[in-house]
């Protein structure tokens, strides 16, 4: 009978904890749909287009505007009585007809300049937030498909548990209805097995949440995927030395970038309404064609009249708007300059925590290696044990337990190290699709 409680347990170890992963989808197959299906992603490449116009705008406050336009006019006249010889008493109807087209190049106009100036910085920063979004896809993509991985080793983990709670709490009924172990014993094995029941439904959710997480970059279900192969490269980030990754971080860190080239787009700004107190100069030309049936004078005419016209328009006074724009510009550029600081402090303290994150990761990669194998070791010496009496069911499904425990732990570690050394990546602003190739050279 002992025999046969053994031959159980080390049947469900070997199932659970031994079974060969299917076969399934991998991380850059998913990248490649999502590269496709992220609203996030998308929205951002619609921002980028749209922001692009803004300089095509500026350059078109230095190109000529045309403008026509053409009237018809049905004049209706009674002159009822005059003292002027030139007028006719009596009625007259008559239309007139007046076309005009002007043409105005902008000579000198300083706003144009500073507006010009501001949108290509503005398209810039514009580039770099499409590089950020590109670079957020990646960590995405990546949180997330381990993300799954994990909920699904942590459910399979708690079916071990659960199967061998089982067979434990049925072997522990037979036992004290035979008077072999004492109501306690039993008591114990219901307990765990009905708290491992409720883990089991959190975890069911969770993996059902990590799921629909996925998908929502996707658009695809992700339950379908490879799992990570046992030996991936686990080491210390390259250079082992945080402050050259500091360094890089300052230089390249995307976030970072972006908020210097906002705090220039302000600074520009403030050139832009200071302009508003310089004089423009425009060349205007104008074209009017005017044929009137008749008038007040009687007859008709046609006139045909073409201008050439130099404009300078000097502001004078604008009711302080303009001294209150510039000093609402010098309040944003100190506002984002701020941000700059406050950015820039962010982006060395993400550096350094990710960087610490993926020693750590790897470290408890290596210790969680070395105690799976020890309590590997635990089990066998608790099992055999139990074969002569020294240990008890209890004994030896707590050691299970903590086997599992393990594994579980070593799993999330090796994750974790996946995911900050993608995060010690971007936050350095070094990330690229090519790390996700690496990655995906680590699946099965």
């Amino acid at each position: 009978m002992i025999a046969v409680r053994i031959v159980l347990i080390h049947g469900v170890l070997s199932m659970l904890l031994g079974a060969s992963p299917a076969a399934g989808k991998d991380l850059l197959s998913y990248y490649t749909i999502a590269v496709e299906q992220d609203p996030q992603l998308r929205a951002a490449q619609f921002k980028h287009q749209a922001t692009k116009e803004t300089l095509r705008q500026a350059w078109a406050k230095f190109l000529p505007t045309i403008t026509t336009d053409a009237e018809y006019t049905q004049n209706y006249q009674d002159v009822i009585s005059t003292e002027n010889n030139v007028y006719k008493v009596g009625g007259a109807n008559y239309l007139s007809q007046q076309y005009s087209a002007q043409l105005t190049q902008p000579l000198f106009h300083p706003e144009s300049f500073f507006t010009l100036s501001q949108a290509k910085v503005t398209v810039k920063k514009s580039d770099m937030e499409l590089l950020l979004a590109g670079q957020d896809l990646l960590v995405r993509i990546t949180e997330l498909y381990f993300g799954v991985l994990m909920a699904q080793d942590t459910l399979k983990s708690i079916n071990a548990e659960e199967s061998a709670l089982e067979m434990h709490s049925t072997l522990a009924l037979k036992k004290s209805n035979n008077g072999l172990i004492p109501m306690t014993e039993l008591l114990d094995a219901q307990a765990k097995l009905a708290a491992v029941k409720a883990d089991k439904i959190e975890s069911e959710r969770i993996l059902d949440t990590s799921i629909q997480a996925f998908m929502e970059i996707t658009g695809v279900p992700s339950s379908d995927i490879n799992e990570m192969k046992p030996d991936i490269p686990i080491m210390n980030p390259a250079p082992n030395d945080v402050d050259p990754w500091v360094e890089t971080g300052r230089a390249k860190n995307l976030a970072l970038v972006i908020k210097r080239l906002e705090a220039e787009e302000y600074s520009k700004d403030i050139g832009r309404q200071k302009s508003g107190h310089y004089p423009t100069l425009d060349l205007v030309t104008r074209w009017n064609w005017n044929d009137t049936d008749g008038s007040l004078y009687g007859g008709g005419s046609v006139v045909n009249t073409f201008t050439i016209l130099g404009r300078v328009t000097i502001p004078v006074y604008s009711g302080g708007a303009t001294n209150s724009k510039i000093r609402e510009a010098v309040a944003l550029y100190d506002k984002a300059s701020q941000e700059v600081i406050r950015q820039e402090r962010l982006a060395i303290r993400q550096i350094r925590d990710f960087f610490h994150g993926m020693k750590s990761s790897a470290s408890k990669v290596a210790a969680l290696a070395k105690s799976i194998e020890a309590q590997s070791l635990v089990l066998d010496a608790k099992e055999q044990g139990f074969a002569s009496g020294l240990y008890n069911t209890v004994d030896v499904l707590d050691a299970v337990k903590d086997l599992f425990v393990y594994r579980k732990n070593y799993a999330k570690a090796r994750y974790e190290y996946v995911v900050n050394s993608v995060r010690l990546k971007q936050s350095a602003g070094i990330l690229t699709a090519d790390d996700i190739t690496t990655i995906n050279s680590w699946l099965n």
